[in-house]
């Protein structure tokens, strides 16, 4: 049985929506690829500290991503796992995820209505950032 089509208005919109969002992931990618080092600047200079880590001197799950960003930039996958293990990690789920949404708008692989797999992932990265949080502050990762 094959699954059943999804209005014609709300399938084209979220089909352009995915088609903007790879655009605009694959222009980030070209100017980190051809300025590296002025974008990395840019993401150091932008960014404003961890709070968590100012209010209670423990790491949270995000502390290091900046420099971890910075380093996936440059092309510094090994850098970047050890700045932040969570953020080349997270890009993956999210990667992942793109690819079956695409496979879903535009191959009518699954149910379009079916959010079973986009909570699958969403309960996947929630344990992986909780983790993450406990193990760099007890193992002082």
């Amino acid at each position: 049985m094959l699954p059943p089509i999804p209005p014609r208005r709300e399938y084209s919109r979220t089909r352009r929506k995915l088609v903007w969002v790879g655009v605009l992931a694959l222009l980030l990618v070209v100017v980190g690829v051809c300025f590296p080092t002025e974008l990395a600047a840019l993401v150091r200079e932008v960014s404003p500290g961890c709070w968590f880590r100012r209010l209670t001197g423990l790491s949270c799950p995000g502390c290091g991503g900046t420099r971890a960003a910075g380093a996936l930039l440059r092309g510094d996958v090994l850098a970047a796992f050890r700045y932040n293990m969570l953020l080349p990690l997270g890009l993956l789920v999210l990667a992942a995820e793109y690819v079956r949404l695409l496979r879903v708008y535009f191959g009518h692989r699954r149910d379009w209505r079916d959010s079973r797999p986009y909570v699958r992932t969403l309960i996947i990265f929630s344990w992986l950032v909780l983790i993450w949080a406990v193990a760099r502050n007890v193992l002082g990762i």
